[in-house]
């Protein structure tokens, strides 16, 4: 799968239609006090994630969705219900379960629909398990004796190359007899530049990463795969084409994946996967679903800028890194903005030729922010899936600002004006009164003295047009569209 497919496949994901899909879980558990607490969470259709750092209780959902694909699965003592839910061929279907005390399974309480195929995979301990068991059975050579090898596809093995980041020229893949006498568990025989090795020869992470695509080659489609820790023993390349991978499976198979993860190489990117994160302690809990960028931003991961940004001139880059910061505060951190030295003409040439008709996906991505006078217009409206970035207005940024903030600070309380960042509330409302008639570059130089800075003046001009609805709109409107952009470039 070749770099551009794959970002192809990513975004495919948050354009499907899913049919079969698990929507919520509600998870009821005892604190140590003995008192019941119930954690809910919700999932994104195609590809849902949860997180959380160590010990958050990502195990224990985990135990609770086997249970979805065995009854018998035993749960944590601290596990006492589980309810679920979602659509199966467009129809709805739910489940509830219960475990009293006695219990070490649950039992089925209701159930109403039909429920979709479901597939639970722990890579890293499945696969340890299978090779544990090659190493010291000294008959295991046995187990393959009558059974021909089933060869990856071209696709599969080229998905393996991209993932593992070797160029394999075949995969064959033993399915034998699992522990249970009803499972199969594959065994993997390797080429790669003439050299043949097995699974005992296979690294590890390389070994998760052909057990999870041995997996997904069987996967039926509108199923449900849930995967705890898909990264394990990958290295971050290689999560963040495997990501890439899922996508591509989810996209063409319509397989809604639940992933389990500690790495945000695994949903930064996604556009349309917003992430849960739990926690145990002090009390078990999930916190509202965010966006892939917010939830490892919230989990400590350094973000590096993911978008270089090009403004007409220093107010214009003042005035949207202020709006970035009010509306999207995390956004700030993954956007570096340049301003031009000559002005629109440069910008609208680097749009012509870099940008317009370009969608190939880069490790850093490049965007222009043009002055609202620079927006396509047609008999004095806005042009209609106008794809360039524009400040708010359809006129220069100090004349908007000058239109916008004017009517708001003569109905502002001088309360309200020392709260969006003004010192001296009736100095500046004097300082507006002689910038009245001013053209409108003056206008902005004579309001800006009464701050530190153009910066604080434009954090505090922003803040209080905000209260307007055009402003607010065009301003959460280009915001949203460069959240967008750092998540494909993260």
């Amino acid at each position: 799968m070749r770099h551009i497919e794959a970002a192809e496949a990513v975004r495919k994901v948050g354009l499907r239609k899913y049919s079969s899909r698990l929507d919520w879980l509600n998870l009821t558990l005892t604190s140590e006090a003995g008192k019941a607490i119930d954690v809910s969470l919700r999932f994104s259709a195609g590809i849902g994630v949860v997180t959380g750092g160590n010990g958050a209780g990502k195990t224990t959902l985990l135990r609770a969705l086997r249970s979805l694909q065995d009854e018998s699965e035993a749960w944590p003592s601290r596990l006492v219900g589980l309810k679920a839910g979602g659509v199966h061929d467009g129809a709805d279907w739910h489940v509830e379960f219960e475990r009293s005390p006695s219990q070490v399974s649950p039992s089925l309480i209701s159930v109403a629909g039909t429920r979709p195929p479901l597939l639970v995979i722990d890579p890293a301990e499945e696969t340890q398990r299978i090779r544990t068991r090659f190493e010291h059975d000294p008959n295991a050579a046995d187990l393959l004796e009558g059974t021909d090898p089933r060869a990856f596809d071209a696709e599969m093995v080229a998905h393996a190359s991209r993932v593992v980041g070797r160029d394999y020229s075949s995969i064959d893949v033993y399915e034998i007899e699992g522990d249970d006498g009803e499972s199969s568990e594959p065994w993997f025989k390797i080429r790669v530049d003439g050299v043949v090795y097995d699974a005992l020869g296979a690294g590890r992470g390389e070994l998760s990463a052909l057990y999870l695509l041995w997996h997904l080659s069987r996967a039926e489609a509108n199923s449900i795969v849930v995967i705890d820790e898909p990264e394990a023993w990958l290295a971050p390349a290689s999560q963040a084409r495997l990501k890439e991978v899922l996508a591509f499976f989810s996209a063409e198979n319509a397989i809604h994946f639940v992933l389990s993860t500690h790495s945000p190489e695994m949903y930064l990117g996604l556009d349309n996967a917003p992430v849960s994160i739990v926690e145990a302690l002090p009390s078990p809990r999930a916190h509202a679903q965010m966006s892939s960028f917010a939830a490892a931003r919230a989990l400590g991961t350094p973000l590096r800028p993911a978008i270089v940004m090009f403004t007409e001139d220093r107010l214009a880059r003042e005035l949207l890194i202020a709006i970035l910061r009010e509306v999207d505060s995390l956004l700030v951190e993954a956007v570096e903005v340049f301003q031009s030295r000559d002005g629109e003409s440069a910008l609208l040439q680097v749009q012509q030729q870099f940008l317009d008709g370009d969608m190939e996906r880069r490790r850093i991505r490049l965007a222009v922010v043009l002055d609202g006078d620079q927006r396509r217009m047609q008999k004095g409206q806005r042009v209609k899936r106008d794809e360039r970035l524009y400040l708010p207005g359809n006129a220069a940024p100090e004349a908007v600002l000058r239109a916008t903030v004017s009517p708001i600070v003569h109905r502002a309380s001088d309360d309200a004006l020392r709260t969006a960042g003004v010192t001296d509330a009736i100095q500046f409302r004097q300082s507006l009164a002689r910038a009245a008639g001013l053209d409108h570059h003056d206008w902005f130089v004579e309001v800006s003295k009464e701050f530190s800075s153009a910066s604080a003046a434009c954090s505090a001009l922003v803040r209080l047009c905000l209260s307007d609805h055009d402003f607010d709109t065009d301003s959460r409107e280009l915001t949203e569209r460069i959240r967008v952009l750092v998540v494909r470039s993260a």
